[in-house]
């Protein structure tokens, strides 16, 4: 998971950040937010999920794994960092997303360590793929 401070939510800087953290032949999966709606032709497919008419999933599309990640960075920056400063922001989303993907298969994140070699911990009940083309 990629996440970085934006000042300007703007079609041209959300084009410009979404052009090198996201490959072109991916399936968007957006809410209706009209910048997205703008730049949906800049990937293989595009669907958008539409909350005005209380549409939250249809199919496969949805974007479950977005909020997920930022309700994760809200309760992150309220339980323990309680503040983070605009101009660090960026490291702070880095390690959040760093945590985020280390919650691999079944929702083990497996880390080895010098002494005991491995740890198993729990890290939710959602489900990681490790190749690329996942979703979340």
């Amino acid at each position: 998971m990629r996440a970085a401070a934006v000042d300007d939510a703007s079609v041209f800087e959300t084009e410009r950040i979404m052009s090198d953290a996201v490959a072109p032949d991916i399936h968007l999966m957006s809410e209706e937010w009209s910048t997205f709606m703008a730049l949906g032709s800049n990937f293989a497919a595009h669907d958008t999920i539409q909350y005005s008419e209380r549409e939250y999933a249809r199919g496969i599309v949805h974007v479950n794994c977005v909020e997920g990640f930022n309700a994760r960075v809200r309760c992150t920056v309220a339980g323990v960092f309680h503040h983070i400063s605009p101009r660090q922001a960026d490291l702070y989303l880095i390690e959040i997303g760093f945590r985020w993907s280390q919650c691999a298969i079944a929702g083990q994140a497996v880390r080895k360590t010098g002494k005991v070699g491995r740890l198993s911990a729990s890290c939710g009940n959602r489900l990681f793929q490790p190749d690329s083309s996942s979703s979340c």
